[in-house]
């Protein structure tokens, strides 16, 4: 990988962000699942689609940059600082996904979209 992160290319930089992901999910599934630990980020199952393809999904159609893809590890490690029971699970990592780069795109990319436009 190159020295600068603006170097990498996208589908790198994607797959890198998924494995870590993957990982941390995989972690995460391990712990017990209680009512004081529900979020809205909880689904009631995994979503079928790998976390891969659907960051390459979202990147896609919605015309992320690198810029926005990296922060969603900084949005990860901040909501984990100031919510201790809130974890990065599989029923949470999707919808946490599509919500830190939605957040993420408006706040420092300069092509968005609409909200019905990332919901698709």
């Amino acid at each position: 990988l190159p020295k600068n992160f603006y170097e990498v290319e996208i589908n790198h930089l994607i797959y890198l962000i998924a494995e870590m992901l993957e990982k941390l999910t995989k972690y995460n599934d391990q712990i017990t699942l209680t009512k004081e630990n529900l979020t809205r980020f909880h689904s009631r199952k995994a979503p079928e689609i790998s976390i891969y393809d659907y960051l390459k999904r979202i990147v896609k159609y919605a015309a992320i940059d690198k810029v926005a893809l990296l922060s969603l590890l900084i949005y990860i490690d901040r909501i984990c600082k100031r919510h201790r029971m809130f974890t990065i699970s599989s029923l949470t990592v999707h919808r946490f996904i599509i919500t830190s780069l939605t957040c993420a795109s408006k706040a420092m990319c300069d092509s968005i979209c609409t909200n019905t436009h990332y919901s698709k």
